[in-house]
This record gives C-alpha cells, sequence and structure tokens, in this order.
C-alpha cells in the first residue's frame, strides 16, 4: 500500500510538472505568433525562440512539480523532461508539421531530459520554504 502511494505520489508530480509545462508552451506560442506577425521573425529565430521556450517550459514544469527542496529531482527533472519532449514530438507530428526524423526526436528527448534534470537538481538543493 505504501509503494502503491508512492507510485501515485510520483504520478502526480510528474503529471503536474508536464501539464504545467505545456501551458507554459502554449503561452508563450501565442505570443510568439503574435511576434512573428508584427515583427516578421525570420526561420533561423522561430528555431531560436523555440528552443528557448523548450527551455523555459521543461525547466518551469520541473520547480513546479518539485517546488524547493524536494527528493529525487535528477530522475523527476529527467522524466517531466523525457515526457514532454516525446509529447510535444508526437503532437507535432499528428498535427501534420513534419516527418518522423528519429535522430530529432532523440535530440529532443535529449535537450529536454537534461534541462529537465539540471532543474531538478537544482530544485532538490534549494533550502525547501520553510512555513509559518
Amino acid at each position: 500500500a505504501r509503494m502503491k502511494k508512492r507510485r501515485r505520489g510520483a504520478l502526480s508530480m510528474l503529471l503536474r510538472g508536464l501539464f504545467f509545462a505545456i501551458g507554459i508552451t502554449l503561452l508563450g506560442m501565442v505570443l510568439m505568433a503574435g511576434a512573428i506577425v508584427l515583427l516578421g521573425m525570420s526561420d533561423g529565430l522561430i528555431r531560436l525562440c523555440n528552443q528557448f521556450l523548450k527551455v523555459l517550459a521543461v525547466g518551469l514544469g520541473v520547480f513546479w512539480a518539485m517546488g524547493r527542496g524536494g527528493e529525487k529531482g535528477l530522475v523527476t527533472g529527467a522524466a517531466v523532461g523525457t515526457v514532454y519532449a516525446l509529447a510535444g514530438y508526437c503532437l507535432c507530428l499528428v498535427l501534420g508539421g513534419g516527418a518522423f526524423d528519429l535522430g530529432q526526436m532523440l535530440g529532443e528527448m535529449l535537450l529536454c531530459a537534461a534541462v529537465g534534470a539540471a532543474t531538478g537538481v537544482a530544485c532538490s538543493n534549494l533550502r525547501a520554504l520553510r512555513r509559518a
């Protein structure tokens, strides 16, 4: 029963971080679309902004999932980043955003997992906020 409760807690944490990261991404995409229309951004700049948005979304998603002083930051962060990248890549394919490219998918997963793991380790090492 205790193991089942831990698994449920870990899954809840993963989903909380994943959905927060997705929300950040959607908000960022709306802002980016406005910038593209108003400023006429080049393809290279759009790709750069897209990568920055991914890194920001994963980092904030991991922080939202773990908070300060959480446990198992490396694993939790890497899991949030990997699932985020996989979900995003699959959604892009389903919506007709391009052809499947294994190398590109693995690169996205590696980038997001690394950012998530680094953020998770950083969150684990932050002092937990004291409750008054």
